[in-house]
């Protein structure tokens, strides 16, 4: 989040009018990407969906986002703004940003039927 935070800053006292992506030096799609974050914030895998299934639930443009999408080039706004990033990849800056986080556990929970407050038993 630091590094969107200081992009912005940048290109808001940049002089003119442009356009810049704020992203990482590794493109990736998200079906290689998705588990990589999942892993780091202790979550279980994402599932696999079949197109199809996945068309009819999410819609084309989500699923062309899933599939299809490219990653974009943050070379302009390094070139232009002086920009520089804390993690250049996604790999480092996931298992860094996320290293503490902790999994939620299901036995952690109150069950929905559980009464919370004085009258609880």
């Amino acid at each position: 989040m630091a590094c969107l935070r200081v992009s912005t800053v940048l290109a808001i006292e940049h002089e003119g009018p442009a356009i810049y992506n704020i992203t990482d030096d590794e493109p990736a799609p998200l079906r290689e990407w998705l588990p990589v974050l999942a892993d780091a914030l202790g979550a279980k895998p994402p599932r696999h969906v079949p197109v199809w299934l996945a068309r009819l639930i999410a819609g084309e443009m989500a699923v062309a986002m899933g599939t299809d999408a490219r990653g974009a080039s943050n070379a302009k706004a390094k070139r232009e703004l002086g920009w520089t990033l804390r993690y250049p990849s996604w790999r480092q800056g996931f298992v860094e940003a996320y290293a503490r986080a902790q999994p939620v556990r299901a036995a952690t929970r109150a069950p929905v039927h559980a009464k919370i407050g004085p009258t609880s038993y």
